[in-house]
């Protein structure tokens, strides 16, 4: 039980020190101080009912990305993330388990102590070599991405993914489920909107990574064989070998 506990911790401390700002930022901005006293922070905090968690809005700023265009990106209330986290680590027996239900993901993410960040997942570098070597011998591809995947998501469709559409809408109002507590959790970490998650902390993969996972399944489930390709992230790549009919000759 020691060690379960412990692991928890590490992975709530890992998301607050290393996954809470963005990658973008400079080394000066650190984490590491509201990640060491995280549990001294809690025990002062009220004992919270999760629906009765006060809202927040995050600082929004953006960053620069290739090309003109920029990245807007979410910086999450202190007091609000640090229960994310919590909540993330603490079911994420439960939530690993969901991921490795995708035949597709190349993005699931997985905690090690000595990344720079708190999870990790297929670098774009070793990206490109998987998409070599799948496409070799085929004589298509298909490639596309969900159109503004993390601004969009709908967190209603959390619980849904987690727990099929028939267990979230019967039971809208349990936060013992866990799809449904990080449904409530991200509305108060963004004034109770429910379009969108914040782009930048790792967290936020995470969850993008659960409506991954659902949408790989409904893929595989209508697809005849085993899909010869990979999603990464919201990123989808298909090989395919398509032979076209050819017209009958007339006699």
């Amino acid at each position: 039980m020691a060690k379960s506990r412990n692991q928890r911790t590490d992975k709530a401390h890992a998301l607050m020190e290393r996954g809470y700002f963005p990658s973008q930022f400079p080394p000066p901005f650190s984490c590491n101080s509201i990640a060491r006293h995280r549990r001294q922070l809690i025990a002062r905090w009220p004992t919270l009912d999760l629906k009765k968690l006060w809202p927040s809005r995050g600082e929004h700023f953006s960053v620069a990305r290739l090309g003109h265009a920029r990245r807007p990106i979410v910086i999450p209330n202190p007091i609000n993330q640090t229960y994310l986290c919590r909540l993330i680590a603490e079911n994420w027996t439960d939530l690993n388990k969901f991921f490795k239900r995708s035949e597709l993901s190349l993005s699931r993410p997985e905690f090690k102590h000595d990344a720079k960040r708190a999870i990790e997942i297929v670098s774009l570098r070793e990206l490109a070599e998987r998409r070599l070597v799948l496409s070799a011998g085929h004589r298509y591809v298909l490639q596309t991405d969900v159109a503004r995947f993390f601004p969009s998501l709908y967190t209603h469709t959390i619980p849904r993914a987690l727990h099929t559409e028939a267990v979230a809408r019967a039971n809208s109002r349990d936060t013992s489920l866990v799809g449904n507590a990080l449904d409530v959790m991200l509305q108060r970490c963004q004034s109770r909107q429910t379009i969108g998650i914040p782009i930048g902390p790792d967290t936020s993969h995470i969850v993008a990574e659960i409506i991954g996972t659902a949408i790989d399944e409904i893929i595989c489930s209508r697809l005849k064989a085993s899909a010869h390709g990979y999603r990464h992230v919201d990123d989808f790549f298909c090989a395919l070998w398509i032979v076209p009919k050819r017209k009958m000759r007339s006699q």
